[in-house]
Formats: C-alpha cells, structure tokens, sequence
C-alpha cells in the first residue's frame, strides 16, 4: 500500500516544483502522459519515483496564455 502524502509534503512538492519525488525527496522520477487531456483548463501527468517506487499524479491548470509578439511578464 502506497503511503499517504502529509499536508506539509504535498505543499513541499508544489513550492518545490515537483523537480523531487514527494515521499522520499528523491530527482530521479520518470512520467508520462498517456492522452493529453485538457478538461476544464487542467490536465494530469503520472509520475513513479526510480528510487522509492511511489506513484502519483500531477494536476496542472491554465494560468496564463503568453503572446508570441509581446515580451513575457514577469509573474
């Protein structure tokens, strides 16, 4: 059984930028995404950690649309 992510680690991973696996901190994770699907602005990509071997899915959402003659904006 897959452990639970704590509030505090899953706020970790997210101010992180989910460049480390959430569960034991490690870079080396691989992901795929089997259909790109975009429903309601958001779409998920699964991850497995090579090191722990957890698993777990990353929601990710529109937040911003950039145009290609304007200079990008700092967020």
């Amino acid at each position: 059984m897959m452990p639970s992510l704590s509030p505090f680690q899953r706020s970790q991973y997210i101010m992180d930028g989910g460049e480390h696996c959430p569960f034991c901190g490690s870079g080396d994770m691989t992901w795929s995404i089997d259909e790109f699907v975009i429903v309601e602005g958001r779409t998920v990509v699964d991850h497995k950690c090579s090191k722990c071997a957890s698993e777990w899915t990353d929601v990710f959402q529109l937040v911003n649309i950039l145009d290609p003659l304007e200079p990008e904006e700092d967020e």
